[in-house]
């Protein structure tokens, strides 16, 4: 009959979709391919759902760089609203990376106790690349 062709043609088709394979043990009766076939878009339901969530946590930026990319996105509009020179905003996004760079580096905090005189050559130091690009700095 043409309903048991088409239920063993959508059990054939979940089966490749969800790629479980067709194994050892294959349903006999149309009942177990029904089921077969339900569990199978349950699972990948779930299987969906899950993968999708595991990914919504990876690809979710932590708060403070939101913040930060937020508040560079208001101070870019702005300055392009009040017309401000290119070069002039080139350097307060600049300044802005650097301030953040500065901020979430780990081990600041360490570097921030140590007295002037040290910490000042470290802070040069490891921010010499980023300095030497802001036209404030140079000289």
């Amino acid at each position: 009959p043409v309903s048991v062709q088409y239920l063993t043609s959508i059990y054939w088709a979940f089966t490749t979709l969800t790629t479980v394979g067709y194994g050892d043990i294959s349903p006999q009766a149309d009942s177990e391919r029904v089921w077969g076939t339900i569990y199978m878009v349950i699972n990948l339901g779930l299987n969906a759902y899950i993968l999708g969530n595991m990914t919504a946590l990876a690809s979710k930026p932590d708060s403070e760089t939101h913040q930060f990319r937020q508040q560079l996105d208001d101070v870019s509009v702005f300055m392009k609203q009040n017309n401000i020179p290119i070069a002039l905003r080139a350097q307060v996004i600049q300044f802005m990376q650097l301030q953040y760079k500065m901020k979430t580096t780990k081990g600041n905090e360490m570097v921030n106790n140590l007295p002037s005189a040290i910490k000042m050559p470290i802070k040069k130091h490891q921010y010499k690349e980023i300095l030497e690009g802001i036209d404030i700095f140079r000289g």
